[in-house]
């Protein structure tokens, strides 16, 4: 059991770490074209990060599930890492949203 605990700590912080890379790289505003190409080219690689760092989610729900599962109290700092780590997505999507405005 704890290493189940382990492994949704270890990839909530690897997933949070991932996407939050994404979003402050998403939020850099280019200072030259060199800078802007990069931005660019970085956008076109964001759906295969973020369908990497989706599998990465499952696994975690998964080990979380399989601790509630087993009625295994989770600390309040994992719990909020897992719920963190699972608004990602979605906040990636209205980064979308708002850029494209």
């Amino acid at each position: 059991v704890q290493l189940v605990a382990a492994r949704g700590s270890e990839l909530s912080a690897s997933v949070s770490a991932g996407f939050g890379e994404i979003h402050r790289r998403l939020t850099e505003k280019p200072e030259n074209i060199e800078a802007l190409t990069a931005l660019e080219e970085f956008r076109a690689e964001v759906p295969r990060r973020t369908n990497a760092l989706a599998a990465e989610l499952e696994e975690m729900s998964s080990c979380y599930d399989a601790l509630e599962g087993f009625q295994v109290e989770i600390a309040e700092q994992d719990y909020t890492a897992r719920w963190g780590a699972c608004r990602w997505p979605q906040r990636l999507v209205e980064l979308e949203e708002a850029v494209a405005q």
